[in-house]
């Protein structure tokens, strides 16, 4: 993804009102599980105007200043979304994992029938880490990882973490799913997994694509976990 240099050089006021909007929406992720699926009016409601205006700005960038690679997806809310509670882990060092997270049914029921036959193979299954958000709790993905992970780099954050319309999680239009293992494997990592390994070579039965491989036409970092669901009839002859 090709990307302006300092789109917005971050003063140290903003970098107060992320630090506190972030700890806000953090505590509320805790112990509410709709924050998935916060609106924005939603989210606004446990923040202060000074926060507000953090989130406004951030919006109010051109999308084509964002990115000039990504394919533009726009947002559409997602119909039947599914609740999944309850996934099933054999390690104990994944406090930071989200423990609710949402899928359209479509969604659901093809992975339902991925993890039948991944169970089959190797005995294990996989989860879900991050399914759909909605495009508030997007923009709010993003201050977080602004903060905790490139330490207010603005430009090199909008590369990892997409704005809503481009969002395979959040647009509502192309839903992206990240995969862990059972035994915490997430993110970078992922693609040396026997999980990993049975996607490559299987996946595609089960209409499910990796999103961004290798050398992607789009310029995105690999991301071996993150997987769409498409169709399996629609990739019966791809």
């Amino acid at each position: 993804m090709i990307m302006k240099s300092s789109l917005w050089k971050i003063s140290e006021q903003e970098k107060k009102s992320i630090l506190s909007l972030v700890t806000k929406g953090k505590e509320e992720e805790r112990h509410n599980e709709r924050f998935a699926i916060f609106s924005f009016e939603d989210m606004y409601n446990i923040f202060s105007d000074n926060e507000i205006a953090i989130f406004e700005k951030y919006l109010a960038f051109n999308p084509k200043e964002l990115s000039k690679s990504l394919p533009f997806l726009g947002i559409k809310e997602p119909e039947n979304l599914v609740t999944i509670r309850n996934q099933h882990f054999t390690t104990d060092k994944l406090a930071d994992v989200p423990p609710v997270q949402y899928l359209p049914s479509r969604d659901v029921k093809a992975l339902a029938r991925l993890n039948k036959e991944i169970r089959e193979d190797l005995g294990k299954e996989l989860n879900v880490l991050y399914g759909y958000r909605s495009p508030a709790r997007q923009v709010f993905l993003f201050f977080d990882h602004l903060n905790r992970t490139f330490h207010f780099d603005f430009d090199a954050a909008i590369k990892r973490v997409f704005p809503p319309h481009y969002s395979e999680h959040a647009s509502g239009v192309v839903q992206g799913i990240d995969f862990i293992t059972q035994d915490g494997i997430k993110g970078d990592g992922f693609e040396k997994t026997t999980e990993y390994a049975w996607l490559t070579k299987n996946a595609k039965e089960f209409g499910f694509v990796e999103s961004y491989p290798k050398n992607n036409v789009y310029g995105v970092v690999w991301e071996s976990w993150h997987w769409k669901y498409i169709d399996e009839n629609s990739l019966k002859d791809i």
